[in-house]
């Protein structure tokens, strides 16, 4: 895949014109929510159901992504190697990178408490690139960068950002 400007909002528009069930998170989400920032990664959580992980197959390919471990990225539609992957390799993501660009990587979340169908009543659609994006709102956002011990200087920057953004809307 050739960079443009924007990547991840290539990307992103990209994975709009799926039937792919997913919700941004992480930094590209805190970019949305108006958070002046850059990020290396795309955090997302997507829904690991049996109807979604063959989207989801396709359209990291479509894209020019591969596991960065040696793992056959259908993994993800088997809840017990899931788990093993938690418990013995301490995974909180699954990453693809961009074969093209390594530094260029499209991060899926693992952990039972961000994943899809846990996150999607704290998210949101909002208009990106003139159509829909489910993306976590601010508030739960900022209550997982909270959670994050210990806080990286960007988190911590995040949080601060975040509870502006929070307070000028309220």
């Amino acid at each position: 895949m050739t960079l443009s400007k924007d990547p991840f909002g290539d990307v992103l528009e990209r994975l709009q014109n799926t039937d792919l069930d997913f919700i941004v998170c992480g930094g590209m989400a805190a970019i949305i929510h108006g958070v002046e920032r850059t990020t290396l990664d795309l955090d997302l959580s997507v829904s690991l159901s049996p109807k979604n992980i063959p989207v989801l197959l396709t359209a990291v390919e479509t894209l020019g992504f591969t596991p960065r471990v040696p793992v056959h990225p259908s993994i993800l539609a088997d809840e017990v190697e899931v788990s093993k992957m938690i418990s013995e390799k301490h995974a909180v993501v699954f990453t693809f990178i961009d074969t093209e660009n390594p530094f260029f990587q499209l991060d899926i979340f693992l952990l039972p408490d961000l994943r899809y169908e846990n996150l999607l009543p704290f998210s949101e659609i909002l208009s990106y690139r003139d159509k829909p994006l489910r993306v976590l709102t601010a508030k739960k956002l900022l209550e997982l960068k909270e959670s994050i011990d210990p806080p990286r200087a960007k988190d911590q920057m995040d949080i601060l950002l975040l509870k502006q953004i929070l307070n000028e809307q309220s």
